[in-house]
């Protein structure tokens, strides 16, 4: 395939030539080969995207689909590339009709590229969320984190749980930094779901003793140094940042009284590792926060894995 051919589909979405557009598109799909495949496309995504032909774009994205799924895996650097670009363009320009077909495609590289190359593309990802996040594009941000989390999900490697929450925790850190707690956390709200979702995955008895204290830990842990770094970029003490966590999640649990208590026990364990594990630190300050641990939610079993972790 020449690139006179992709140069020719791009001139004629600029003048509008549509039905000529769609004819060229056509070919480049039966001609491309795997290694110029993902350039061509992307190319002429941008040109529609450029024209405000929302349409075109995601009538092209959805004939491309099946050709870009098929590459991906022999192409993997260059899929990379062409997804962190696709990602870009999708969000940048709020293209919510095309985030299902970026999400498969993006799940199917995951599972077939090289670890290295997909960590990479991820951690592409989290950064366009903090962008995203900056501009107060909450779909959005909405949008990349839950594909991000959602593949974590899918690991069973605590190397990688640790790599990928550090990451997270920066993200929120820095967001805190600018705009204070309270917004760090409605920016970043599917972490503390995570956080949740990772206690009651400790408090389920079909995983191994293991699987729950690491679960968690990685829950806790994580909590931790994202409560004692925002309260050190912010000059306060932890237990001030704890009534935030509070305060924040009282309001996202509204009158949903389960979720409450759910969220109330994540507070307490969070809390209650806070102490134990930093007791320096929080000696001085817990008993400011004593309201906040009653009625205790922590039962037998979260207490016994409190104990071990």
């Amino acid at each position: 395939m020449s690139t006179e051919l992709v140069l020719e589909v791009c001139l004629a979405v600029r003048r509008d030539e549509l039905q000529a557009a769609r004819d060229g598109f056509t070919k480049i799909l039966e001609s491309a080969a795997k290694q110029s495949l993902f350039k061509a496309i992307g190319d002429c995504l941008l040109a529609a995207v450029r024209r405000q032909q929302r349409q075109l774009f995601d009538e092209w994205l959805e004939q491309a689909r099946e050709a870009l799924l098929s590459a991906t895996a022999e192409r993997s650097a260059e899929a990379a590339e062409f997804l962190t670009r696709l990602s870009f363009v999708v969000c940048d320009r709020r293209l919510a009709e095309a985030q299902p077909a970026l999400a498969q495609l993006v799940r199917s590289f995951a599972n077939a590229a090289p670890a290295a190359i997909a960590a990479k593309l991820w951690a592409e990802l989290l950064s366009l969320a903090a962008r995203m996040a900056r501009r107060g594009w909450r779909e959005e941000t909405a949008f990349l984190l839950r594909l991000y989390l959602r593949e974590l999900l899918k690991r069973d490697d605590s190397a990688v749980w640790q790599q990928r929450l550090l990451a997270l925790q920066l993200h929120f850190v820095v967001y805190a930094r600018w705009d204070g707690f309270t917004k760090a956390c409605a920016a970043y709200q599917e972490l503390l779901l995570l956080f949740l979702l990772l206690v009651r995955r400790a408090g389920k008895k079909i995983y191994t003793k293991e699987q729950q204290e690491q679960y968690l830990l990685l829950s806790l842990r994580t909590l931790r140094g994202i409560i004692s770094n925002a309260a050190r970029s912010s000059m306060k003490d932890d237990m001030e940042i704890f009534r935030e966590l509070y305060q924040y999640l009282w309001q996202l649990a509204g009158d949903n009284k389960r979720r409450r208590q759910q969220l109330q026990l994540l507070l307490q364990l969070a809390i209650s590792y806070w102490q134990s594990s930093l007791p320096k630190t929080s000696r001085k300050q817990a008993r400011f926060l004593e309201d906040l641990l009653q009625p205790s939610l922590i039962d037998k079993l979260y207490e016994d894995l409190l104990n071990h972790i």
